[in-house]
């Protein structure tokens, strides 16, 4: 068997009319299902992020007591007023404690969607 013949071997008709390269012993996915997977993850984390975004100093400007007199507290408060931050929940803000990966995701998420 010559080269065209290995290569007609290695060609199947899909059920969409189309040709596609299978190898032996791998299964080919069918075309189209993992974009539209992809296209329905992304728009469940894309609505789920919208709606978990407000945080509970959306409408007011709320003072920490720890980010008093501290070097950044005008921007603190500033990204506090537009919701790119919010503290924790036992009302502190902790300005000089390190960022997480989660922090930090969430602050890019919410500086880049609001």
């Amino acid at each position: 068997m010559g080269v065209r013949g290995s290569i007609e071997e290695g060609l199947a008709k899909s059920k969409y009319g189309k040709l596609q390269f299978k190898e032996k012993g791998v299964e080919m996915v069918k075309k189209g299902s993992h974009a539209r997977l992809l296209a329905i993850f992304l728009a469940i984390v894309l609505i789920s992020s919208s709606l978990t975004m407000t945080g509970f100093a959306a409408n007011e400007l709320t003072k920490f007591a720890d980010v008093k007199n501290h070097w950044a507290e005008k921007e603190i408060e500033n990204w506090i007023e537009k919701g790119w931050v919010a503290g924790y929940t036992d009302g502190t803000f902790r300005p000089d404690k390190y960022v997480t990966r989660a922090e930090f995701l969430s602050f890019i998420n919410r500086s880049f969607w609001i």
